[in-house]
């Protein structure tokens, strides 16, 4: 997954977190040391608008997010719909990478 980000990328999580930079910002917010071992059980990834122009190109829509962790053999699912915004940057090689992302979650009312 880090394979899909730039070196300077910046995530912006949801509900106001704090904003990661770089690659070590991705291993703070997704690769903690010692977090519990996680499996994506459901990505879907809905394109609501994507342009640009040669360099730079922008996607947003929506999506939902399904993953379980195990942890003192006790497994746990989790899930959600949200809204994301990407932004990525044509590299040298001609790949496109994710340079900025932001994304929300539906909050639940009880």
């Amino acid at each position: 997954m880090k394979a899909l980000f730039t070196e300077d990328c910046v995530l912006l999580p949801p509900h106001g977190d704090t904003p990661r930079i770089g690659q070590k910002g991705l291993d703070e917010y997704w690769f903690r040391p010692g977090a519990p071992p996680t499996q994506i059980t459901k990505l879907e990834v809905t394109p609501q608008n994507i342009g640009g122009d040669g360099e730079v190109a922008y996607v947003w829509g929506t999506d939902e997010v399904a993953w379980t962790t195990l942890q003192n053999d006790k497994k746990t699912a989790q899930s959600h719909k949200g809204i994301f915004l990407n932004v990525l940057r044509k590299q040298p090689n001609g790949e496109w990478k994710i340079s900025r992302r932001m994304w929300d979650d539906r909050l639940e009312h009880h």
